[in-house]
């Protein structure tokens, strides 16, 4: 994650035009990042738990259990 932010801060810091967006990008990104961890968090927690109980409930309806 951190080199992430890096290269993104050191590719994106060179095209601002004055300092003060400068002092704001990293926290902009470190939010970005916060939100897509929780984004994947709440998939992860509530999607895929889901989705494997129907699976699995599917395949044992065909093995006969």
């Amino acid at each position: 994650m951190f080199a992430i932010i890096t290269n993104v801060g050191f590719t994106m810091g060179y095209f601002l035009p004055d300092v003060l967006p400068v002092w704001y990008l990293p926290k902009e990104l470190l939010v970005d990042f916060l939100v897509a961890f929780a984004l994947a968090l709440g998939v992860n927690v509530v999607f895929f738990p889901v989705t494997s109980r129907t699976i699995f409930m599917v395949t044992s309806r065909f093995e006969g259990n």
